[in-house]
Parts: C-alpha cells; structure tokens; sequence
C-alpha cells in the first residue's frame, strides 16, 4: 500500500523538500547602461528589466577547500538571462571539463551571499560564459551579493530559500562583460531561491467512485497525495500545498 499524505486541499503541482531537490533561482534588476555596439545584445536599452533563471540539484555541490563557500553547478538547460528584448543562454557547447557554479558564502569572514563564476567555487570570477560573441571573446555573466554576516543559516541551499533584496546588502557587482571590460552595467533588484515543483499524484475525495467535485461549492475538498518509492510525504510541507492556487487548510499524515 502506497503512504499518503490526507487534507482538506490539495494539489497536484508543488514543492517537494527531500534530502535532494531541485532548486531554481531567479535574479531581476534592470539595465543602468549598455555600451555595446554590435550583435544582439546592442539592441538592449537602459532601464530594460532583467531576469537571470536557472536550476541547480540541491546534492550536487563543491565546497572550497580554502574558503567557508559551496558552489552548486548551474543545469546548462535551464539557464536563461533576459535582457529587453533578448534572451541568451550559457555559451553551448559549453567549454569542456568547466562548470558554471551558482556560489554561497556564509560568514566569510563575517559577510554572508552569493555569486556566479565558471568552474571556481573561491571566486566570483572567471563569470559563466555566454551563448553570444563579444570582442574578447564570449560575453560573461557576472552576479555577486554580499550580505550582513547573519543572513544566512549555512552554506545548505535548502536553508536559503526565501528572497534577498536591499534588505542587509553590502554590496553587488551584476553587469555583462567582454574580457577586462564591462559592457553593460545592471543595477540588481531581487533574487529568489525556491523548490521547484514536483508533480505528484494524488486521489480526489479517497475511499469514494466515482469522485465527483462540484466546482461552484464554496466548501472542502478532501484529496491524498500518494507516496511513491522516490517520494516521502512526511517530507512534504502542508504549507506549500496548494490547488489552482489555493492553499491547504488542514492535513494529516
């Protein structure tokens, strides 16, 4: 018999916080100046929004052996920096034998935050590389933050989920480079650090066929989520739960 988890609401799409999740990542802000003149990237405006998204596996991670900082390697597909008007990925092929890492710092010494780098977890630099052609090669995508040394827990990602804006910041260095030079300034805004959702199955009004639901009532619907052999669901938590957008109002295990 496979475990289920019963409440009131449930939900067929949601987050999922085992001992190894996805984790996406999402950085906005918008651009400050753009000295670009050639290719696609020449078209992007001040003040154009700006979106940085990408995946990482919250088990797959390289700690420095010099420094209190973990680097999670960024999944290539997932990866996508918008622009304006343009969207680009990391350079594909990406250079063989490197990895775009997605950096946390904890207490190091006493400021905590994040930043990108391509195949160093010491350092926010070389940036990942680019889908698109500068003068001096591929364009890069530079990110860092630094924050007020209590902000974070450790250097666990799954304890970072949440949002980082100008709350506690130090610092940040968001632009896209060509070589030694940057090419385009960014001003950052917000990240968010979240689970991805997972798909579960689940079975409407459990104990009952057919399962019929009245989408006019204003009252409960009960629904079990079904556990699987990958998928604990006393791992799941009640309050990420939620059906078309709304949200669990009692559950059991």
């Amino acid at each position: 018999m496979k475990p289920i988890i019963g409440f009131m609401i449930a939900a067929l799409l949601l987050p999922v916080l085992a001992q190894a999740a996805a984790v996406e990542v999402e950085i906005t802000g918008y651009v400050e100046y753009n000295q670009i003149r050639s290719g696609q990237l020449s078209v992007v405006s001040p003040n154009d929004p700006v979106t940085m998204y990408f995946q990482v596996d919250s088990g797959n991670f390289l700690d420095s052996s010099t420094f209190p900082t973990r680097g999670y390697g960024v999944i290539h597909e997932t990866y996508s920096y918008t622009l304006g008007p343009v969207t680009v990925g990391l350079q594909d092929p990406y250079p063989a034998g490197r990895v775009p890492y997605f950096v946390i710092r904890n207490n190091d010494p006493q400021v905590d935050g994040f930043f990108m780098s391509d195949n160093n977890v010491d350092w926010p630099f070389p940036p990942p590389p680019l889908d698109e052609p500068g003068r001096f090669g591929p364009f890069g995508g530079n990110f860092e933050v630094g924050y007020t040394g209590d902000t974070l827990q450790s250097l666990d990602i799954l304890d970072a989920l949440g949002t980082y804006d100008y709350d506690g910041l130090t610092n940040f260095y968001f632009v896209i480079s060509d070589g030694p030079f940057d090419a385009m300034g960014l001003i950052f805004q917000q990240m968010t650090i979240r689970l991805v959702p997972v798909e579960v199955a689940d079975d409407v009004k459990p104990g009952s066929c057919p399962n019929p639901v009245n989408v006019t009532s204003r009252g409960t619907l009960p629904v079990a989520i079904l556990g699987t052999a990958d998928l604990d669901v006393t791992t799941i938590d009640p309050d990420s739960i939620r059906l078309a957008g709304v949200p669990a109002l009692s559950s059991s295990f």
